[in-house]
């Protein structure tokens, strides 16, 4: 069985109800999962779900300014815990499962959707994450690595031990203010095999029916800011009520 591993930032618009929504999907869709560990701060929210696996919480401040980084350091908190397995899947708040799938390890492909040149001239907007993209195509070219976006909204395995030791090879790059695009650059560094995906954020205001048609057969889907309107989170709590 395989552990999960959840960074939380200081707070959603939704006041963290996301984390809760996801949880239950995760609970109701991959019922094999052992252990899920938040680190970061305690959801305002609160969890008050009695799941089939067990919620473990590693407290964990935000103490830089770039967001990307803040997810390594919190990351690299949970590759220092000592009950967390071998290898983890990395889960995010804004995730949500729509059938069932396995959480083995073994089974979960590295999921990625073109390259970081490709995000870079689609991405209308020069902002802090196109520069930390940027940022990360250059420190992979000087390498001599592929440049596979692995960053989609989808989980990712990643190697209790190799993270760290990925992490630390690129700790020059690492203090640009800008920080690095983390997925891709776990997955280039170690030239994981890259399986197609059509990624699925949802960050536009849309109504109940036009999520049931975005969303039609596929596993899981994200939500973004924008996109959690009345019918959204309406769509949420239909997917995934609470366990008792």
């Amino acid at each position: 069985m395989t552990d999960m591993v959840c960074p939380l930032g200081a707070g959603t618009i939704w006041d963290d109800n996301e984390i809760r929504y996801s949880l239950r999907s995760v609970a109701k869709f991959m019922p094999d999962i052992r252990r899920v560990f938040l680190v970061g701060r305690w959801p305002k929210a609160g969890i008050q779900d009695r799941f089939p696996f067990d919620l473990v919480h590693i407290p964990a401040r935000d103490l830089n300014g770039c967001k990307e980084v803040n997810i390594k350091d919190k990351l690299l908190l949970a590759c220092r815990h000592p009950d967390v397995s071998d290898k983890f899947l990395l889960w995010n708040d804004d995730y949500f499962l729509l059938q069932p799938c396995s959480s083995a390890w073994q089974d979960w492909p590295n999921y990625a959707e073109g390259t970081l040149e490709g995000r870079l001239r689609t991405r209308i907007s020069r902002d802090i994450y196109w520069k930390s993209m940027d940022a990360t195509r250059r420190a992979l070219n000087q390498r001599a690595l592929r440049t596979h976006y692995f960053d989609v909204h989808c989980p990712i395995v990643y190697d209790k031990a190799l993270f760290p030791q990925v992490m630390a090879r690129y700790a020059p790059e690492w203090d640009r203010p800008e920080g690095l695009v983390i997925k891709s650059l776990y997955g280039n560094a170690l030239k994981l095999k890259p399986t197609p995906f059509k990624d699925l954020k949802i960050d536009v205001s849309l109504t109940e029916a036009e999520i049931r048609a975005r969303v039609a057969g596929r596993a899981l889907f994200s939500v973004g800011n924008r996109g959690l309107n009345h019918d959204m989170c309406r769509y949420l709590k239909e997917l995934a009520p609470r366990f008792y």
